[in-house]
């Protein structure tokens, strides 16, 4: 991270990317994601119509590293949609990572104001 006392950048503007990246490394890697592709390539991932009713939230690994589950977050109304494709997202999601990395997928229902698009 960037000291403000740093004489390199003294004058100089900065980019916000180069301010805030070590940042963000720090917060996603808190969540459980090794990088942040699943976060900004879900969509594609995923496709779009699960990915507009859904957004990855955090990847947790048990303490033995037998099992690793994905949380995502669920507009309510489409929990019970997106629930009968739980299995499809665990297989994509592994697919994008080239081997089984998740061993479940879990939702969280959240109401529409508290369902927040990563767009």
């Amino acid at each position: 991270m960037i000291n403000r006392g740093d004489r390199r950048f003294e004058g100089k503007f900065i980019q916000t990317s180069v301010i805030l990246e070590d940042l963000i490394k720090k917060n996603i890697t808190k969540k459980g994601f090794g990088n942040s592709n699943l976060l900004f390539q879900w969509q594609d991932i995923v496709g779009a119509e699960i990915g507009i009713m859904t957004r990855p939230l955090k990847i947790v690994t048990s303490k033995d590293k037998n099992t690793t589950k994905l949380i995502i977050q669920v507009f309510r109304a489409y929990t019970s949609q997106v629930s009968l494709c739980l299995d499809f997202i665990k297989q994509r999601v592994n697919q994008f990572y080239g081997y089984n990395a998740i061993s479940t997928v879990i939702m969280k229902q959240t109401g529409p104001y508290e369902f927040k698009s990563i767009d």
